[in-house]
């Protein structure tokens, strides 16, 4: 009984971990596209500026 519990205990631990590296990268991913572009295209006027 216990060790049954202990299983689904640690499976489900094992899927919120995954889905906390998913929506970490899904995070990164996002803010990097939305502060990335903005940065990108500074750092191009930046060299057109020299």
């Amino acid at each position: 009984m216990i060790d049954k519990l202990l299983k689904i205990e640690s499976h489900n631990s094992h899927f919120n971990f995954t889905l906390y590296i998913v929506g970490s990268l899904f995070l990164g991913i996002t803010v990097g596209l939305l502060f990335g572009e903005p940065a990108g295209q500074l750092q191009i006027l930046g060299m057109c500026m020299k």
